[in-house]
């Protein structure tokens, strides 16, 4: 599946998800390490039980085109334990409308 899930203390507002606050990179000891920021091809799933804008858990589809980008670099995103998904604090907002 090319979904990534992230668990957030507060619950967050679906619609404000920013994709392109979201970097995947290589582990972060590596001065020559590849990354990738995602576009907004990329996106939140509201996969909550009601009717909800907010949650504590958001999924995000990455879309095709960041999938296949992804892809083409060379060492990016072949292995889970060599890999670290980085966020600038403008990924998403509480329902205090403070940033993330």
């Amino acid at each position: 599946s090319k979904v990534i899930s992230m668990r957030f203390d507060e619950p967050v507002v679906v619609a404000s998800f920013n994709a392109s606050c979201l970097t995947l990179q290589e582990d972060l000891a590596r001065a020559d390490g590849q990354s990738y920021r995602f576009t907004d091809d990329t996106y939140a799933l509201d996969t909550s039980a009601y009717d909800s804008t907010a949650v504590t858990r958001l999924d995000v589809q990455i879309g095709p085109d960041d999938y296949e980008a992804i892809n083409s670099l060379s060492r990016l995103g072949k292995s889970e334990t060599a890999a670290r998904i980085t966020a600038r604090p403008c990924l998403v907002e509480d329902v205090a409308g403070n940033l993330f």
